[in-house]
């Protein structure tokens, strides 16, 4: 049985799109080996239950048997389940090798002890007793408050530990890499972005009461944003391919120590050991409180490195990465990333951008740009993309190239 109306229809569409893109991301997954398809794929299926309730009871399962008893009983909302599933997804997006540990599974029992509850309650009600003996309201677990309110809470947990953790990654990305900006991937922010969407009518529609009002149809358009949202989710997700960092393996190391470099200094959630390359006193200088001098082993570093900067201008290697460096000066990156805060005032990222940003000018004022575009010239300065030499120039002078262009032609 399935009464067809505006309501249960439209649902319906979402709900078999969400199934049918749930089995592709599967199947990709299988043959690819890729975790997050996995992961997008599972986070699809819990989407499509989650909107079984409102479609089904639009269609009439709630007024007749067996269909209602099924509806009470089956576990469809599965808020414990989808928080942990949302932060893996973004880790599997970031972390190409990323797996599941024996010690996140636990991230899933909250989600597993309530469809254990929820056996309990049919085993009670249909197997000992034939009643609604739990369920003596005939009201839907699922909805009420005692569980929509810790798993709501669930969410927006897990919610805070992905985008802490995407925003981390950003930030220690631009102490390692010189061309940082360019593995960004603005799809994790959008899709952060939609969750968000989720997030906030969910709250409207349990601040107003709106589970159990009298005709359903208010808390019907809190399913429809949801599909909506997942529905952008679930077509971008298929359609972005990522190539995530070469150095995400290192900064998820290394996150525990380059914490220090950033404003917030909060930790970052999971960083992962980093004990075996942390500087010692032998390797850093600096690593003693109350250092007031630059030690002579800083002043070789800073004489090496001017001449692989200066003399060697390795800034026009559009890959180039900290731990190159640090090899070239036989140190370990972050010994060598301290040296460059303390004696440059800056990070690597911005170090090595001043040189490119620096070259660029020199380019402009030899009016270079009269027989090239600017985006050939920052390509020939190190820079390999439009959005990263936009950024890194507007960050060096407080303007965009063509504001700076326009002035430079003024004083000409």
């Amino acid at each position: 049985m399935f009464n067809f109306s505006n309501y249960s229809s439209l649902l319906l569409l979402f709900f078999v799109h969400f199934i049918v893109f749930s089995v592709l991301l599967l199947f990709r997954s299988k043959a690819s080996g890729q975790a997050s398809s996995f992961w997008l794929g599972v986070f699809l299926f819990f989407s499509a239950l989650y909107i079984a309730p409102w479609m089904l009871g639009f269609a009439g399962w709630y007024s007749r048997q067996p269909y209602r008893d099924f509806l009470l009983y089956f576990p469809t909302q599965h808020l414990f389940l989808l928080g942990p599933v949302l932060m893996f997804y973004v880790k599997s997006l970031l972390d190409p090798g990323f797996r599941l540990r024996k010690k996140d599974r636990w991230h899933f029992l909250p989600g597993l002890l309530w469809c254990l509850i929820s056996l309990g309650i049919f085993i009670v009600d249909k197997v000992i007793t034939r009643d609604y003996t739990i369920l003596q309201e005939e009201l839907d677990p699922d909805f009420l408050a005692v569980y929509q309110i810790p798993g709501y809470l669930s969410l927006l947990y897990y919610f805070i530990l992905s985008y802490a953790y995407h925003r981390r990654y950003q930030q220690i990305l631009f102490l390692v890499i010189s061309n940082a900006a360019d593995y960004r991937f603005p799809w994790i922010r959008n899709f952060l972005v939609a969750f968000t969407v989720i997030l906030i009518s969910w709250l409207v529609l349990a601040g107003f009461g709106l589970f159990y009002e009298t005709r359903f149809t208010n808390s019907w358009w809190y399913f429809m944003a949801f599909s909506l949202s997942v529905y952008y989710i679930s077509i971008a997700g298929l359609i972005n391919s990522y190539q995530p960092s070469p150095m995400f393996r290192f900064w998820r190391k290394a996150a525990d120590y380059y914490v220090q470099f950033l404003p917030d200094r909060s930790r970052l959630i999971d960083p992962g050991a980093f004990q075996a390359e942390l500087p010692t006193s032998e390797t850093d200088p600096l690593s003693e409180k109350g250092s007031s001098q630059l030690p002579e082993q800083y002043i070789q570093w800073k004489i090496q490195l001017e001449k692989l900067l200066i003399e060697k201008e390795w800034w026009l290697d559009p890959t180039l990465s900290l731990p190159q460096l640090a090899a070239a000066l036989q140190t370990n990156t972050p010994a060598l990333s301290r040296f460059i805060n303390q004696v440059y005032g800056r990070n690597f990222n911005d170090l090595i951008n001043q040189y490119r940003v620096q070259a660029f000018i020199e380019k402009l004022k030899a009016g270079e740009h009269n027989q090239q575009t600017l985006l050939a010239l920052a390509i020939d300065c190190g820079f390999n993309s439009k959005n990263t030499f936009n950024r890194a120039f507007k960050k060096e002078t407080g303007k965009t190239p063509s504001q700076f262009l326009r002035k430079l032609s003024q004083k000409e």
